[in-house]
């Protein structure tokens, strides 16, 4: 994407999902997101991504890991096609970028401001940003739909997937016609997480770009 949260949201990004939203709308959907997320301070799991453009009849698919510990603090670490780090410390948004020796930063609240992480990283109300919408059952997941209030949000709509167990899958879609999906397996809720998963130093000698 264009902007520094655009290639968070197409690299990852963004578990996106997981604040605590009460109940918004009566619903199967709300309702299972409600119980996944009562008291939820930390998570990690594994993802696969898909990531498909509409001028391009291409998808392309990566995977790798995911560590949350709320309020405001995310590490993606893709493994393969190839690597690629997304930390978010709870004041800066790091990506780094090995193969390009390159590292961008950004300030996070600027940077996830009506974006699909917001609904991770902050803890004001959801419907401070988004309309939540109870998106009916799909593919044996109850779902939950996102629309943001601003209009000049990057993106169109988030959808949230949800098994009886809590989070397995999250899609948005953006305003160029880009449409990414994740898949979340192994999820763990509330394991130990060091406080170093979640810091970031520049490696010597690689370029640190401010956006």
């Amino acid at each position: 994407m264009a902007s520094s949260f655009s290639l968070v949201a197409n690299r990852l990004l963004a578990v996106a999902c997981l604040l605590w939203v009460g109940t918004v709308f009566a619903g199967e959907g709300p309702a299972r997101l409600d119980r996944f997320l009562d008291g939820l301070q930390t998570l990690s799991a594994r993802f696969e991504q898909e990531v498909a453009r509409a001028e391009v009849d291409d998808t392309q698919r990566s995977s790798g890991t995911l560590a949350i510990r709320r309020p405001g603090q995310f590490r993606w670490d893709y493994v393969e096609p190839f690597e690629q780090l997304v930390l978010a410390d709870g004041d800066t948004i790091w990506i780094y970028d090995p193969d390009l020796a390159q590292v961008t930063r950004q300030e996070q609240a600027e940077a996830l401001e009506g974006t699909p992480a917001q609904v991770l990283s902050d803890t004001r109300p959801l419907t401070d940003s988004f309309t939540v919408i109870d998106a009916g059952e799909a593919d044996g997941l109850a779902w939950v739909e996102l629309v943001p209030r601003d209009a000049d949000s990057q993106f169109e709509r988030i959808r949230l997937g949800l098994d009886r167990s809590g989070l397995r899958a999250l899609e948005m879609a953006d305003k160029l016609g880009q449409h990414t999906r994740f898949r979340f397996s192994e999820v763990k809720r509330d394991p130990a997480l060091a406080d170093s998963l979640f810091q970031f130093e520049p490696p010597p000698g690689v370029d640190v770009l401010q956006r």
